[in-house]
């Protein structure tokens, strides 16, 4: 609920609440004993205005739960004693509807069983006081009724908030995927844009050369170009450090293959730089051949070197980090 629609719910309950009060009030005089009666109505006051005024939200204080409990007892009580052998008590049992409603306001507030067991409690004191003419009047089903539509109320208000939080937790998850694609675009995006942009001058050169390159020339140009691919190839393997590496390494003459067919960006910071500490290490001690990094999803272990020399023998080096 908005606060405007409690608001007016508060004002509207407190009301009719205060309605029965003021029954007892204006009949004041009809009471056989006065003060029983003021404890009475000044009880049951502050229990109506306790449990309809407390907010925000449903829940109510355990200690004001406990006190409408026992106003649900005591008033009772307190009012047939005020009342004594008065032969026509009319509306000198206001309570028992007055009671009624400030069990339907605890159903409301998620008291289920406070409510029942006040109002419970409640007409089995009105009964053994008036025996069987409490049922014949009628008097019963008035505060049954409030508990029963109270407690239709409060599944209600609860089916409604199961149903918005429901809505905003798909609503979140439908964002978060659309950001995150969003942001999975946007990154791909400059991805691309970075690739192009060191792509650019190798392209500039090769049309002022009009193709006509030295064999150093054309050697710088395949390691540029390898280069590139190992940006489109394996985005998660693409350090400042391990870049330099394998540039290094390339240089030297070595074949060596990126792949990136895990998630390098979902290990931490601390446990990647570990991995790539190694990676350079292996490929700074390496002369010739060729060789293969690439990082695995679904394994033990997050990245395997493979390095091996022309000829059948074994690789040279074969690691798993």
């Amino acid at each position: 609920m908005n606060g405007i629609s409690h608001r007016r719910l508060t004002l509207f309950t407190l009301g009719f609440g205060f309605y029965h009060a003021a029954l007892g009030i204006v009949h004041f005089a009809g009471y056989q004993r006065p003060i029983p009666a003021a404890i009475s109505i000044a009880l049951y006051l502050v229990a109506i205005g306790w449990a309809t005024g407390h907010g925000p939200g449903l829940a109510l204080p355990l200690e004001a739960v406990i006190f409408a409990l026992l106003t649900a007892v005591a008033v009772p009580i307190l009012g047939i004693y005020a009342i004594g052998d008065v032969a026509d008590s009319g509306n000198l049992t206001w309570f028992t509807v007055g009671i009624g409603l400030l069990m339907a306001v605890l159903a409301v507030r998620r008291q289920k069983k406070i409510a029942w067991a006040g109002t419970i409690i409640m007409s089995v004191e009105m009964l053994i006081w008036s025996e069987v003419e409490f049922l014949i009047s009628g008097e019963i089903i008035g505060p049954v009724m409030l508990v029963v539509g109270a407690l239709g109320l409060s599944w209600a208000l609860n089916s409604s908030q199961r149903a918005s939080e429901e809505f905003l937790s798909r609503a979140l998850v439908v964002d978060g995927d659309r950001q995150a694609l969003s942001a999975a675009r946007a990154e791909s995006r400059l991805r691309m844009r970075e690739i192009l942009d060191s792509a650019l001058p190798l392209l500039k050169l090769i049309e002022q050369k009009r193709g006509k390159l030295t064999a150093s020339g054309s050697r710088e140009l395949l390691i540029a170009e390898a280069g590139i691919r190992d940006r489109i190839r394996a985005p998660g393997l693409q350090t400042k450090a391990l870049v330099e590496a394998v540039l290094r390494a390339r240089k030297k003459g070595l074949e060596v293959s990126l792949m990136d067919d895990g998630d390098m960006n979902l290990l931490q910071a601390g446990e990647k730089s570990k991995i790539i500490k190694k990676l350079v290490k292996s490929l700074d001690s390496l002369s010739n051949g060729k060789v293969v990094i690439r990082s695995v999803a679904g394994e033990a272990w997050t990245v395997t070197l493979l390095a091996a020399s022309p000829g059948p023998e074994a690789p040279d080096v074969f690691l798993r980090l």
